[in-house]
């Protein structure tokens, strides 16, 4: 088990929990928005390139929107 500093400071905390609360959230919600914005999502979710005949250009984030709200109801 790690020896965290906060532990040692405050007392150990659950490592568990049934909630995501609004702080994790926010780290989630930033993490896909940098996969977002560096195309990560592109593969399933592709965004057309404006040029007539070019590839895709990234990622289509209303698409990964409507994705994921269906997968996880609320979630944006």
């Amino acid at each position: 088990m790690n020896d965290y500093f906060t532990d040692r400071e405050f007392g150990p905390v659950p490592r568990a929990s049934e909630v995501i609360g609004e702080r994790l959230w926010g780290g989630l919600h930033s993490l896909i928005d940098v996969r977002l914005d560096d195309g990560s999502f592109g593969f399933r979710f592709p965004l057309a390139c404006e040029d007539p005949g070019k590839p895709a250009c990234g990622a289509d984030r209303a698409a990964f929107g409507r994705s994921l709200e269906a997968e996880v109801p609320g979630a944006s």
